[in-house]
């Protein structure tokens, strides 16, 4: 089955230790799939099978950060 990629802009997140609080919030989420990390650029992208990005969301929150959410079809 397809997946949706959102790519988020993550201000807060720019080195590895940032990274390992996102990936213990975000992965093993249900509806999660994969997880990329552009620390250099600030980047996320979150491959998923949800019907919004709600709960992707709350759990960057979680984790003490700030997710603006970035146009994918204007992403290389």
């Amino acid at each position: 089955a397809g997946t949706t990629r959102q790519r988020y802009f993550i201000a807060g997140m720019d080195c590895p230790t940032e990274e390992g609080l996102l990936r213990k919030q975000l992965q093993g989420k249900d509806g999660v799939v994969a997880l990329e990390f552009d620390l250099i650029n600030r980047l996320l992208d979150v491959h998923h099978r949800l019907p919004d990005d709600a709960p992707l969301r709350a759990a960057i929150s979680a984790a003490g950060m700030s997710a603006e959410a970035v146009d994918t079809a204007a992403a290389p």
